[in-house]
């Protein structure tokens, strides 16, 4: 069977460029838009991890991994694309149609270390995820030349913190967990010979050093050969298909009237990999599977969601999917509920990322992909990724405190004086009148002082000591979005007081006026005020701030 012509580009530019050669038209390098330039010279693990991070040469970068790695490819019925490590048939490689399912894989959703720890443990360990990871650590601290553990760490695997695993990186630890190097002979390890895969003897490698197999040298993990191989064959086919999952909007709030928006996630699952329409596998380990192309959306897969706190709270279930449909997608419906304050209080807002896992078994059993052996050894579920999305509310507020800073200054002729006020309104929101009025009364303290200077040096001063009775009234306007409340209030001054000096003298003209003041009920919101030559400001303080 012949592969395309990219097929075999790509093979060839792994092979040049891990080489340190070059091959015009291989791209990959920051020459010219046609990629004829050479590329700057790097280390070969560098140079692999660049392009897979690219979804534009992640196949590239693929053939240039194996290349790297010593692992070789060939088609279905035994021909060679790339040489690798592999000595005969009982050795590890990888058919052609599974490199554009390894590319795939580089862009997928990056998961916890624990989903990856439940695969390792469901083919024997005992260990828990933490030990699992600690035994990463210690080997690839080990032997931090070793080509594949500078492959790991150049695609930003780091086990020293809480690792979070792309379907690829997934692969490449399965790989050097479970897959004994080549050269080493399955059949010494138990199981089923891969010689007895009818290739023919075509599998004959390029005598090449295999790159793997550093944690499976450390760990008591054993499986046969054959159960090696189909343990990273199944694993290509669970992570083939790839998972999504998207949000409908980027922020919910709750209702003021009724209930609020409503936000629906989909996740969507499909396969579109394989290069030919139909291909017969006719040697190596998957000679014996049910083998059908597997293209567009997965029926059947199973679906589970990740709902975060924030939705429990504010936020009600009203669809959820389980399983997808004939498209490939399964969906969550969720409906804010509605807002206790009715837009009255401090705006409030939290992100929630929804999740998802997606056990592809069953769709590939839809599909037709029936073989035990190999479903035996799919990962039990992908990671789709999360998408967060802002929920926001009013935290119901039935008080907030104005505060009051008043001064006057007078000056001319001789006579000087000051007066001033500051203090605290207490202002109370009737929550049950949907017209929200507010009301409060405070007497602030007044102190003032002058004096009087004559023309011949003579004078006298005074003091000034009085009350400030603030009244406030008005409503409030419920706020929409993340926009807060806003008060729409009177304020009225009654100012007393007395005038005491030992020379008699001293006059003061008490005030009484009102200010239209509209503020938004926001933590230390101000507003100045000028009226009447005089110098005032009014500022909001909370009296009901939410704990976030």
């Amino acid at each position: 069977m012949r592969r395309p012509l990219r097929t075999r580009i790509y093979a060839l530019c792994a092979v040049f460029a891990l080489a340190g050669g070059w091959v015009a038209g291989c791209g990959g390098g920051g020459g010219s838009a046609g990629g004829d330039t050479p590329p700057a010279e790097t280390d070969p693990a560098q140079n692999v991890a660049e392009s897979l991070a690219d979804p534009d040469r992640a196949e590239q970068g693929v053939w240039q991994m194996l290349a790297l790695l010593g692992i070789g490819v060939y088609t279905p019925d035994g021909q060679q694309v790339l040489a690798g490590s592999e000595q005969s048939e009982e050795d590890f490689w990888l058919y052609d149609f599974e490199v554009p399912m390894l590319a795939a894989m580089a862009g997928g959703a990056a998961a916890p270390f624990d989903a990856y720890a439940e695969v390792v443990q469901a083919h024997g360990y005992t260990g828990t995820a933490e030990e699992l990871q600690s035994v990463y650590r210690a080997v690839y601290a080990a032997h931090p030349d070793h080509p594949f553990v500078k492959l790991l760490a150049a695609t930003g695997l780091d086990f020293d913190d809480a690792p979070r695993l792309t379907p690829l990186q997934q692969w490449l630890l399965l790989l050097d967990t479970f897959v004994p190097p080549n050269g080493q002979a399955a059949s010494r390890r138990g199981g089923r010979s891969v010689a007895q895969t009818g290739c023919g003897g075509t599998i004959i490698g390029g005598n090449l050093v295999s790159f793997w197999g550093l944690a499976g040298s450390e760990t008591t993990l054993v499986l046969s050969g054959y159960q090696a191989y189909l343990a990273i064959h199944g694993a290509v086919l669970a992570q083939a298909a790839t998972a999504r999952i998207e949000a409908s909007t980027t922020e919910i709030h709750e209702g003021h009237d009724g209930p609020g928006d409503t936000v629906t996630y989909s996740v969507t699952v499909e396969a579109d990999y394989v290069p030919d329409a139909t291909f017969d596998v006719g040697c190596g380990v998957l000679t014996d599977v049910a083998w059908k192309p597997l293209q567009g959306g997965l029926w059947n897969a199973l679906v589970s969601w990740d709902v975060p706190v924030v939705f429990d709270e504010h936020a009600t279930m009203i669809g959820q999917d389980g399983v997808t449909d004939a498209d490939g997608k399964a969906e969550l419906q969720l409906q804010a509920v509605a807002e206790e304050a009715g837009g009255n209080g401090t705006y409030v807002e939290e992100v929630g990322a929804v999740g998802a896992w997606v056990d592809v078994k069953p769709a590939l059993q839809a599909a037709g992909i029936t073989s035990p052996q190999l479903l035996a050894f799919v990962p039990p579920r992908i990671y789709a990724g999360t998408a967060p999305v802002v929920v926001s509310w009013h935290e119901s507020c039935d008080a907030f405190v104005l505060r009051y800073e008043w001064r006057t200054d007078q000056s001319g002729g001789g006579y000087a004086s000051w007066v001033e006020v500051d203090g605290e309104v207490e202002v109370k929101i009737d929550l049950d009148d949907p017209a929200h009025p507010v009301s409060g009364q405070a007497d602030l303290p007044l102190t003032g002082a002058g004096q009087f200077l004559s023309a011949d040096g003579t004078g006298c001063s005074w003091t000034i000591d009085g009350t400030d009775r603030v009244t406030v009234a008005g409503a409030v306007q419920p706020g929409t979005g993340d926009s807060p409340p806003t008060a729409a209030l009177t304020v009225s001054h009654e100012q007393t007081g007395q005038v005491s000096s030992e020379e008699g003298c001293g006059a003061w003209l008490p005030l009484s006026f009102s200010a239209s003041v509209t503020l938004p009920l926001r933590d230390g919101e101000r507003l100045e005020d000028v009226s009447l030559g005089t110098t005032g400001s009014y500022t909001v303080e909370l009296a009901c701030q939410p704990e976030f």
